[in-house]
């Protein structure tokens, strides 16, 4: 039985979450697609993180905030990434749900009160829609036709309008309750797919997720931003994070916390080959031979091979690389 609602102690309903970093360009117009939102009839706050910007993110931030009682800014001690910062707006968080926004994206125009009618009609623990690329505002048009929903527990990603699925977080709303009881956090120390892990924890201890099938979100594509930034010591980094995702899912397979052995397993494949493809990027010869060395002890290589992936319908050439 669903719950429908209730009473409610929360004086403020969502907190729109900003990990910013090297943003001045851009948190401007995104608080603004936050603001112009329709969503008068509940409370919120604009709770922002400046992680030690070396722009002037943290001043721009400050001086919007002026103009806004309900823009709150707040400065990390030290640059910790965007999984640590993350992490500290959830606990800073004042709502009782919690919308992850990038501050160089933008929410989509009037979608919001859809989110917390939803949420707050079905208490969800987690509502999802879907996103759009763009690289100039011009060029969005409006395709919400329907605002269709339902609850999901298996196929809940976000896709764009050519049906690219992506696990990210910014696309919806979570119950900070939820993610709090069930010590749902983001992986510090992971600079790339902290997301798609963030997804695998909740979707374990998610009781009503409900997936929408319209966009609430514009994604924002830029070759300056941190994804798009390539270096040695970042090819580390990103490594680094293959190696937590894969003693990750590895803990929950030891422990037999899952849902799917066969799915957790191929999960583990994939971080194996994540972790193996981005060592391979590394030109430090003898960082990489410290690591081969480590990962045999370790028992994550050589792989295992897989003689099941050999019979599948898929290309002779795929089954061999698989």
């Amino acid at each position: 039985m669903l719950n429908t609602g209730g009473t409610d102690s929360f004086s403020t309903q969502i907190s729109f979450c900003l990990p910013a970093y090297n943003v001045e360009k851009y948190v401007g117009e995104c608080i603004d697609s936050i603001l112009s939102q329709k969503i008068d009839n509940f409370e919120f706050e604009i709770l922002c993180i400046d992680d030690c910007s070396v722009d002037g993110t943290y001043d721009e931030l400050i001086k919007i905030a002026s103009t806004n009682e309900k823009i709150h800014v707040l400065k990390n001690s030290k640059n910790l990434g965007v999984s640590a910062t993350r992490n500290r707006l959830i606990d800073e968080a004042n709502g009782k749900y919690i919308w992850f926004v990038d501050p160089d994206d933008l929410l989509y125009p009037d979608t919001v009160v859809d989110f917390w009618e939803i949420a707050n009609r079905y208490n969800a623990e987690v509502v999802l829609g879907n996103y759009i690329r763009f690289c100039n505002i011009e060029d969005v048009k409006s395709q919400v036709t329907n605002k269709d929903f339902h609850i999901e527990q298996k196929d809940f990603l976000p896709y764009d309008d050519e049906g690219t699925r992506m696990c990210t977080v910014c696309t919806g709303v979570f119950l900070k309750e939820f993610l709090i009881k069930n010590k749902i956090y983001f992986q510090e120390g992971m600079i790339a797919q902290e997301d798609t892990l963030f997804y695998y924890e909740f979707s374990l201890k998610g009781k009503t997720i409900i997936k929408c099938d319209f966009p609430c979100y514009l994604y924002r594509q830029r070759p300056t931003s941190i994804m798009h930034m390539r270096s040695e010591e970042r090819a580390k980094k990103y490594y680094e994070s293959m190696m937590i995702m894969y003693k990750v899912y590895k803990q929950h397979l030891d422990k037999g916390d899952y849902d799917d052995e066969k799915v957790l397993k191929e999960k583990i494949h994939h971080s194996q080959q994540n972790i193996a493809f981005f060592l391979a990027m590394l030109m430090e010869h003898s960082y990489v031979h410290m690591e081969i060395k480590r990962l045999k002890r370790e028992g994550i290589y050589p792989f295992p091979f897989r003689n099941a992936a050999l019979h599948t319908n898929e290309s002779f050439l795929r089954r061999i690389c698989n």
